[in-house]
Parts: structure tokens; sequence; C-alpha cells
């Protein structure tokens, strides 16, 4: 959570999941460039927020953060990408039968559609 801005670290402070996204620039099993990898993660960002959606949680993506090396940050391999966001996920706080999602400024309700 070092990375997030402030206003994204009280999304993220009580989050049980956080997902870091990375455009990963050049394929790995032949070094060659990746020009869909832009597409590709935004696409599988969308298809998670689907998902867990249907699955009754909430995810927020938040962009506002300081891109460093995840080596430094996670305990994994260095990774040769591009941090595109992280996405917090939750559950959904119920009031009056009503899903509720939580803003760092109170509950936020969304409209009809």
């Amino acid at each position: 959570m070092a990375t997030l801005s402030e206003r994204n670290r009280q999304w993220a402070k009580n989050a049980p999941v956080l997902i870091l996204s990375i455009a990963m620039d050049n394929f790995n099993h032949n070094g060659q460039p990746n020009r869909s990898a832009m597409y590709d993660t935004g696409a599988a960002s969308l298809s998670l927020s689907l998902q867990a959606t249907a699955l009754g949680l909430s995810v927020h993506q938040m962009a506002g953060f300081v891109p460093i090396r995840p080596a430094r940050l996670l305990t994994c391999r260095t990774i040769d990408g591009r941090w595109r966001c992280w996405l917090s996920v939750t559950r959904p706080v119920l009031t009056c039968s009503m899903t509720v999602s939580r803003t760092p400024n109170g509950p936020h309700v969304p409209g009809p559609r």
C-alpha cells in the first residue's frame, strides 16, 4: 500500500484482497513485443470486476499510485511489465436490503440505471 495515493489508501486499508494489474510489454516465451498488452490487461481487470460483482463482491480500481519495481514491494520474481492499476476487492456493506459500497467520504449508493 505504500505506493498508493493517500485517497486510495483509504479504499484499500480494510480490503482483504489487493490485486496489482501489470501489463507485460513482451511475451515470456519469445521476448517479442506484446502489442495488445494494455488491451489484454484492461479486459482482464474488467472481467475480474464483473465476476466479483456477480458473486456479490465490490471492486474498486485505483490508478493513483507510484510505480516502483514490483520485486522491491512484492515477494516475487522481477516482472518485465508496467503497473496499470491496483484493485481492491471487498464485501459491500448491506443496509436495508440495498447494496452500498463504502467510499472514503461515507456510503455511496449507486443510482438507478
